[in-house]
């Protein structure tokens, strides 16, 4: 394990890691992202960012992050109010068919589950869960 300078004097509460992406979570509310990920980033982001980069979305949205999980190529945030995030290369199904699923880049954070108090995240290489 190394240092991150950039980092040094956040106070960090939650890290998730990626493949090849790392993120984390400040008591602040604040979410780091950084790392390599064709289309995990935010769209004003490239596809590689060397050094932690703050993501402002949220903070512009209102809302106090509280969690963060990686998946392969998706990222999913879970907010103070429960409700759940998620950007990156998302399965976007049309109906309880799998096979009417399409893979959609989301660079932009889309809120997929509001309301429903979840209080725990976490992904796997190309699934998602929430609790």
């Amino acid at each position: 394990p190394v240092l991150v300078p950039s980092i040094r004097d956040l106070d960090v509460k939650w890290i998730a890691a990626g493949a090849t992406v790392t993120s984390c979570v400040t008591t602040d509310g604040e979410m780091y992202l950084w790392g390599f990920g064709e289309s995990i980033h935010p769209k004003d982001m490239s596809n590689i960012v060397y050094l932690p980069r703050k993501i402002d979305f949220f903070a512009k949205q209102g809302e106090i992050v509280e969690q963060v999980a990686i998946g392969q190529s998706h990222v999913v945030v879970l907010t103070e109010d429960g409700d759940v995030w998620a950007f990156g290369n998302l399965y976007i199904r049309r109906s309880v068919s799998a096979s009417e699923a399409a893979v959609a880049q989301v660079r932009t954070p889309r809120l997929i589950i509001k309301g429903e108090n979840i209080k725990e995240i976490a992904c796997g290489r190309y699934h998602t869960m929430a609790l």
